[in-house]
Formats: C-alpha cells, sequence, structure tokens
C-alpha cells in the first residue's frame, strides 16, 4: 500500500469517527433535557463526553415525597441515575426574621 492509499484509508478512519461523534452528540440533544442538566459529574461544565454520554440517558417524570421530579435512568437497563425535585418554597423559607440571611 502506497502513500496515497495510507492517507485515504486514514481520511476514511477519521470520516467514520467525527460522523459517529456528530451521531451520538444529535441523539444527545434529542432526549429533551437542558445543556445543563448534562453534566453528570457536577463539575459545572458540560463537556462533549458529557454529551455523549446523554445519548445513553432518558429523562422521565416520577413522584418522591409528593413532589413532582425529573428522574434521569439508563436507556440500557432503566435503572435511574439522578433524580432532581424542585425545592419547595415555603418549607425552605426562613420561619422567623431571625433566621432571616443577612
Amino acid at each position: 500500500m502506497g502513500l496515497k492509499g495510507l492517507q485515504l484509508s486514514a481520511l476514511i478512519v477519521s470520516m467514520v469517527l467525527v460522523g459517529y461523534g456528530v451521531i451520538r452528540i444529535s441523539s444527545g440533544l434529542r432526549h429533551g433535557y437542558a445543556w445543563s442538566q448534562m453534566d453528570w459529574n457536577l463539575d459545572g461544565v458540560t463537556s462533549a463526553f458529557e454529551l455523549i454520554a446523554a445519548s445513553d440517558i432518558g429523562m422521565r417524570w416520577t413522584e418522591y415525597d409528593d413532589s413532582h421530579c425529573k428522574e434521569y435512568f439508563s436507556l440500557k437497563d432503566g435503572l435511574p441515575l439522578k433524580t432532581i425535585c424542585p425545592v419547595d418554597e415555603v418549607a425552605a423559607a426562613p420561619r422567623d426574621k431571625a433566621e432571616m440571611p443577612r
């Protein structure tokens, strides 16, 4: 195989890898949750790897302690990975003025 054959092979392999990455990223974007919610390691930044991982993670609504919560689950086995529930503003509010932050 000559130099042109190696260059052609490298080009084909590169195009396949880029195409695979684009398919995985677009699949991750179609799951219906925000970019910031794809920060799976909670470091404050959603990386390309976390976006690719999002293609294997689904989101469903669930009830937990009388709250309507978002549950993220693995598509391969349906097991929950992370649950996010809204904070009850009444329960989280300070009870008297002494507890108010300054």
